[in-house]
């Protein structure tokens, strides 16, 4: 569903600026979702072509804010309608699951 979609265009994402989640995942942090709001706004069919956005809306000491929308693709390849818009709110957690700063991770993500 969307929601796989979105994980997954996070995940992206996070490679792209250095940030291997499932590498803090076996060292014991993670960098989970705290909060996710999703709103569909169009049905999304089973051949239906699409892109995934993603940007960053926010990042502080502790948390980074993610606003992201799926827009089905025409059959031209140009924009159709928006089929789906989430933000999420991502923390870093340590080995005892409790939040700490994002650290370096901060540059980063704005980089």
């Amino acid at each position: 569903g969307g929601d796989g979609v979105m994980r997954a265009a996070r995940h992206e994402f996070l490679a792209s600026r250095g940030i291997d989640a499932d590498a803090l995942a076996r060292g014991g942090a993670a960098l989970a979702l705290s909060e996710l709001t999703m709103a569909f706004r169009a049905p999304l069919r089973s051949r239906d072509r699409f892109r995934a956005e993603l940007s960053v809306a926010r990042v502080t000491a502790a948390r980074v804010e993610f606003e992201q929308r799926l827009v089905r693709l025409q059959e031209d390849g140009g924009d159709g309608d928006t089929v789906l818009e989430a933000r999420a709110t991502a923390v870093r957690l340590d080995a005892r699951y409790r939040p700490v700063r994002l650290g370096d991770m901060k540059d980063r993500l704005l980089g």
